[in-house]
């Protein structure tokens, strides 16, 4: 039996030969291309694994530095030592102006409203005072403050 090649066959042989190398060329451009991902991709993780280094690296160098501190005792204590209060008698304790308990920032009316309301009528009544002391001559500023002085006097 002999195989007859006719020029369909011969044809068909070349379009094949065309098909494969076009198939081949596709495949070619398509190892490119995951080559170039595969690149960015490694690219990308080693810039990860840098920045994370250096961030570990920092985090390491904090870590340490705490626990240097821990250890360190403070050589007094941290709270100030209690200072006795002088003893003044009960009658002129009464007598006195009040005292301001603590630094208030804010002296103004509004402020000394406000401590009121909150109850805080101590603070309220050592900003009056002050106030009436700049302005002696204001009306409703004294009548605030003895407002406020008769509500907190005991009954």
């Amino acid at each position: 039996m002999k195989l007859n090649f006719s020029s369909k066959g011969k044809a068909r042989k070349a379009a094949d030969r065309s098909d494969l190398a076009a198939g081949r060329g596709k495949l070619a451009r398509a190892r490119s291309q995951i080559s170039q991902a595969v690149g960015g991709v490694l690219t990308t993780l080693t810039n990860t694994e840098r920045a994370a280094g250096a961030h570990t690296d920092r985090l390491r160098e904090v870590l340490s530095r705490d626990r240097a501190l821990a250890a360190v005792r403070p050589s007094a204590p941290l709270e100030p030592a209690a200072v006795p209060a002088p003893s003044r008698p009960a009658a002129a304790a009464s007598e006195e102006r009040p005292q301001v308990v603590q630094h208030e920032p804010i002296r103004t009316r509004t402020m000394a409203r406000l401590l009121a309301a909150q109850g805080y009528r101590q603070r309220a009544l050592a900003i009056y005072t002050e106030l009436l002391t700049n302005a002696g001559a204001d009306a409703a500023l004294r009548a605030e403050a003895d407002a406020l002085r008769s509500r907190s006097a005991p009954a």
